[in-house]
């Protein structure tokens, strides 16, 4: 029986061994587990914060930029005149053009150089009327209506903002310092896509038809694109427009 006693104790104590050293290679194997998740913790967690960071940058216009955004929004009443020049695989065509918008209401002339007028344009968000080489047509889409008279791809609907460069915040693929927009693209399945870039600013007064002609130092500022590029790669259609004078109005 002594012999069976003593058996009986050494095997309890080699299982007693084995419990503990089970149980000691199982807190090995957890904290070699946790040690390993340490890194992709770490990666996961740089990954949210850069993720953050770029949408912060992204959504981070500075005040003046916003500012001058809203005053964009609230210009109805502007003039522009300058120089556009339509550049196709096939020619290369150039022309005076003369911007009138009153609300919704959009007045267009492109002229040579000479003075002659190639077309007038006007569009009340409806109809829209060209006439050119003394006739007239009427479509709903001014930019169809000038492709198909004068066969020039013009972006018209669109034109009375951008020129302002006043664009979706999400349409924008590049700021400058500032916060003004330098470039954008529009998104659309069913026309076509245009790469339009601000190549230039230029500080302009705002004017008031009740104020006096003379500028104060009150006269608030607004800044305006003078010189605008837009590409369309469907038709490699490229138009470059130099804008020579503004005239502003808050009424």
């Amino acid at each position: 029986m002594s012999k069976l006693n003593r058996a009986s104790t050494a095997i309890d104590t080699k299982l007693t061994q084995l419990s503990d050293c089970a149980l000691h290679f199982g807190k090995r194997l957890h904290h070699i587990h946790l040690w390993r998740l340490v890194p992709r913790l770490l990666l996961v967690s740089l990954t949210i914060l850069t993720l953050s960071a770029c949408v912060t940058k992204r959504d981070n216009v500075s005040d003046s930029a916003e500012l001058n955004r809203q005053a964009l929004e609230q210009l109805a009443s502007w003039r522009v005149s300058g120089k556009l020049a339509i550049i196709t695989p096939d020619e290369r065509k150039s022309a005076y053009m003369a911007w009138q918008q009153q609300d919704i209401h959009t007045n267009m002339t492109l002229s040579t150089i000479v003075g002659s007028t190639i077309a007038r344009l006007k569009y009340d968000g409806l109809i829209a009327s060209l006439e050119a080489d003394n006739q007239q047509w009427q479509s709903h889409s001014p930019s169809e209506l000038v492709f198909q008279v004068i066969g020039w791809q013009l972006p018209l609907e669109s034109m009375p903002q951008w020129l302002k460069g006043n664009v979706e915040h999400n349409l924008v693929i590049e700021r400058y310092e500032n916060g003004l927009v330098k470039r954008f693209r529009t998104q659309c399945q069913a026309c076509f896509v245009w790469d339009v870039t601000f190549n230039q600013y230029a500080d302009f007064s705002l004017l008031s038809s009740s104020s006096s002609q003379a500028q104060s130092a009150d006269t608030p500022e607004i800044a305006l694109p003078t010189r605008i590029t837009m590409t369309q790669a469907d038709t490699q259609t490229k138009l470059i427009l130099r804008i020579d004078d503004w005239e502003a109005s808050l009424d």
